[in-house]
């Protein structure tokens, strides 16, 4: 149960960035102490990566640093290194997000090296209720709300491109449900106006806490523009039953659908969009798991 790693007797100093992660981080931070560092490795799920906690001699953390190995997961790093590097001069009111520290390339694999966490956090808890509407709604409007009708929409067009390539590169036995799928929300609510925004792409407990009466988020890897409004709300309400709590699926989405309702209505979508949104977003973690799975990624059996 112990893994070691070896450097030849006669490695010079300056070799060390080349080949230890740590070492090159270390250059990057311009620091001259010796660091330590935690690995953190989970069991193997859709989007599971290498994450580094870097400390000081004395225990002082100093970043944090995601690895992307393959093409999915590189693709989240580069995705949250964007976003975090747009917002640094650019923060929310309401909502505390992690600094970005460095982006860039080790070895190919790609690095996003982060802030730490604040010190004196109070973890979000699922059983206090969805986070208030007014911080979701600034994180939808960052990038712009626009109106369109749903099928020939940016994101639903997107959506389509994302689904034919899924198909073709790996068809499976529910690839006629999905198909079917698509065409019944296109036959009943193509033609309907829709509202789209910005979402965090993971607004779950696990990514939320409380410090001096302001949200601390991080995580924003599959944080995205031109999304229906209302999915970060939904994703909150399904993965704080799927997730959390472990309810089977069909449990967790009759849940979320009938819990969604109020919170939408509160964040300005129709009650006839209501059921669109959360069907959208469904449709989504079909999308994210698939192309997890044919990245040669494990996805866990539920």
């Amino acid at each position: 149960d112990r893994l070691t790693v070896w450097l030849a007797e006669d490695c010079l100093p300056e070799e060390l960035p080349s080949l230890l992660l740590r070492e090159h981080v270390r250059q990057l931070l311009g620091r001259e102490d010796e660091l330590m560092e935690v690995i953190g490795l989970r069991s193997p799920g859709p989007y599971t990566k290498p994450v580094l906690q870097l400390f000081s001699g004395d225990g002082e953390p100093l970043a944090y640093v995601k690895v992307g190995w393959n093409d999915v997961t590189s693709q989240l790093v580069q995705n949250e290194a964007a976003f975090l590097r747009e917002h640094r001069d650019q923060p929310f009111r309401r909502v505390r997000i992690p600094g970005i520290l460095n982006h860039g390339q080790w070895h190919n694999l790609d690095i996003v090296v982060a802030d730490p966490l604040p010190r004196g956090m109070r973890r979000y808890r699922p059983t206090t209720g969805v986070p208030p509407l007014e911080i979701m709604r600034e994180i939808a409007e960052s990038a712009g709300i626009v109106e369109a009708p749903f099928a020939t929409s940016t994101y639903w067009q997107r959506t389509r491109r994302s689904i034919s390539r899924l198909l073709a590169d790996g068809p499976t036995r529910d690839s006629d449900i999905v198909s079917g799928f698509i065409r019944r929300i296109e036959e009943r609510y193509g033609a309907v106006p829709m509202p789209f925004g910005r979402w965090h792409g993971d607004w779950a407990p696990w990514n939320l806490a409380w410090l001096d009466h302001k949200l601390v988020a991080w995580d924003w890897e599959h944080t995205a523009g031109d999304v229906p409004l209302g999915f970060d709300a939904v994703n909150f309400l399904f993965q704080s039953r799927f997730a959390w709590k472990q309810e089977s699926l069909a449990a967790s989405t009759a849940a979320c659908r009938r819990g969604s309702r109020s919170v939408l209505r509160a964040l300005g979508v129709r009650p006839d969009l209501q059921q669109l949104v959360v069907s959208a977003y469904l449709l989504e973690m079909y999308i994210r798991y698939s192309r997890a799975r044919l990245g040669g990624a494990g996805v866990p059996s539920r």
